[in-house]
């Protein structure tokens, strides 16, 4: 039986386990935005959310290696979040996303697009051309490439080599063996695709987790933060008829409490 919905947030649901130490991560940053954009304090400021983790999501430091594995489980757990009272979900892994027309919609009010989310971002950077770091069954699948080029921006992808060491950072990261050295040569190539490239998009979630200890500047774009600032802002339903766009400034969960209680 689902839970009711609060009168501020819609209630949340995220596909976990692609792989577990970016899903810890991906939770996490939705708390720290909710203090920082909504301002949330207290416990009932916090929007309510159902984590469901997949035990065998298909997957490895590769990517995708087993469609059909990874799209019994999505749907699986969504099914459960589904029963859960979820309304808005959330799947904190890239690779996935290449299979997001497959991903059944109902009984959800909205499962967030990463691709179309991240392209957005890229565009409001007024980026012409994207370095995109990522793993290797997104980069076969090229799922970025039409939400980029639709809004005018030139995917690219970095050489074999450079892709040798994402394989071996996301390895890492999945495992928690990564160290100074390892975010160290994580920022070297960073700078170095900056100098070549007006923006990089860190499309994927154990990048983003490598990425947390750094200081990268603006046109970096940390693909878990642009899926946690799309799923809050959808969820956060208490203030309907305020329009919030990527960019808007977010009114506070007290604010919105008051304008409901108001006479």
């Amino acid at each position: 039986m689902g839970t009711k919905t609060t009168s501020t947030w819609q209630e949340i649901g995220i596909i976990g386990g692609l792989g577990p130490r970016a899903t810890a991560f991906f939770h996490r940053m939705l708390v720290d935005i909710c203090s920082e954009r909504y301002h949330a304090v207290q416990d009932s400021d916090y929007p309510p959310m159902f984590v469901v983790s997949l035990v065998d999501g298909g997957l490895d430091q590769t990517g995708v290696v087993d469609e059909a594995t990874l799209l019994t489980g999505v749907r699986n757990a969504m099914t459960t979040l589904g029963d859960l009272g979820a309304r808005i979900v959330a799947i904190p892994c890239n690779s996935a996303h290449a299979y997001f027309d497959q991903f059944p919609t109902s009984p959800f009010s909205r499962i967030v697009n990463l691709l179309e989310e991240a392209a957005d971002t890229s565009a409001a950077l007024q980026a012409r051309n994207l370095a995109i770091l990522c793993a290797r069954s997104l980069r076969s699948a090229r799922a970025y490439d039409p939400y980029l080029l639709t809004r005018g921006i030139q995917p690219l992808y970095p050489e074999s080599s450079i892709q040798i060491l994402i394989d071996r950072w996301i390895l890492e990261v999945m495992g928690g063996t990564h160290t100074e050295q390892t975010a160290g040569d994580f920022q070297e190539v960073i700078g170095q695709l900056l100098n070549q490239h007006d923006a990089v998009l860190l499309a994927c979630s154990e990048l983003c987790v490598l990425s947390e200890s750094l200081a990268v500047p603006p046109n970096v774009i940390n693909s878990c933060r642009v899926l946690g600032e799309a799923t809050l802002r959808l969820a956060f339903s208490a203030c309907a008829t305020h329009h919030v766009g990527p960019n808007s400034v977010q009114p506070s969960v007290a604010q919105c409490r008051q304008k409901k209680t108001s006479p």
